[in-house]
């Protein structure tokens, strides 16, 4: 598995969230929504340790239990890409298809990149 840290340097933000609809999220919210990412991002790595493990263990119920919260979290931020593929795994484990390890690589890079483009993100609020 990766670590949990992206190279900020290959990260592109806006292929990670998108931009308009974070920013609208922002100032729907306002100051509420600082505290909403940065709630977020303190949560990131330990609901992306949840999914490795239920991934290690083959445990389908666990991979759709890990994976359904990210769909919606992610989402409120406009992350696409980690929004979607949390929801496809979920989709599969809850229909017994199991993700084989290149396709979980590719969700866990994903999440990565989330978690170093909101922390920028943060910095710029």
């Amino acid at each position: 598995m990766h670590s949990i840290y992206a190279n900020t340097d290959t990260v592109r933000m806006s292929e990670i969230i998108d931009n308009e609809w974070f920013d609208r999220f922002c100032r729907d919210l306002g100051d509420a929504s600082y505290e909403m990412i940065e709630l977020f991002i303190k949560q990131l790595p330990s609901d992306r340790k949840l999914v490795e493990e239920a991934y290690s263990a083959q445990s389908m119920e666990g991979l759709e239990e890990a994976c359904h919260p990210l769909k919606g979290g992610s989402g409120i931020f406009g992350a696409v890409a980690v929004s979607e593929l949390s929801e496809k795994y979920a989709t599969m484990a809850l229909n017994k298809h199991w993700p084989d390890s290149t396709q979980m690589d590719e969700y866990f890079n994903e999440m990565d990149k989330l978690l170093v483009c909101l922390e920028g993100k943060l910095k710029s609020i």
